[in-house]
């Protein structure tokens, strides 16, 4: 197992990614949570996806069974269908409003780097940090944007955050 530890330079083009990305993240939540609120529904989970999934009470799902499909997803989310009523209101809503391929910026940043194993990436102080893990031996090769940090100080530099977050 192969981990990298490393800072993003704050004049890069993957910084300033990161940041327009959880501004738009933000934005698309709102966006969401106000829709879910004027549509009287106050689900445990939904996703952030151009497709609305939802987890649904037994109650909502009869309220809205003609517009959902027959069955959950591996997650317990229901998905409505493209063409029903909500999911066009959705789509005119909040997906209108946002900049969708943010959000896969943010879910896929990692896979030129490794192919199986896993990866951090957050910010603290106006600075983005990350880790990536790959299960095999190989080592991770990183391009410019990123500047490697030893694995002690990602961690130190961590704890701090969290203490911070308390």
């Amino acid at each position: 197992m192969v981990e990298q530890a490393f800072k993003v330079k704050r004049d890069s083009d993957f910084y300033n990614k990161y940041f327009a990305a959880k501004d738009e993240r933000e934005k698309f939540h709102q966006l969401a949570k106000d829709f879910l609120s004027a549509n009287n529904l106050d689900p445990q989970k939904y996703c952030l996806t151009q497709t609305l999934r939802m987890s649904l009470t037994e109650q909502e799902r009869e309220w809205l069974g003609s517009q959902i499909r027959k069955y959950e997803d591996e997650n317990g989310l229901w998905i409505f269908l493209k063409k029903s009523p909500m999911q066009k209101a959705w789509e005119k809503d909040v997906i209108s409003q946002v900049n969708i391929n943010m959000m896969d910026f943010m879910r896929f940043w990692w896979l030129p780097y490794i192919m199986h194993g896993s990866y951090a990436l957050w910010d603290y102080g106006g600075d983005v940090y990350g880790v990536l893990t790959d299960r095999g031996d190989k080592q991770i090769h990183l391009n410019d944007d990123f500047v490697p940090i030893k694995m002690s100080e990602y961690y130190a530099i961590r704890e701090e955050a969290e203490e911070k977050d308390k």
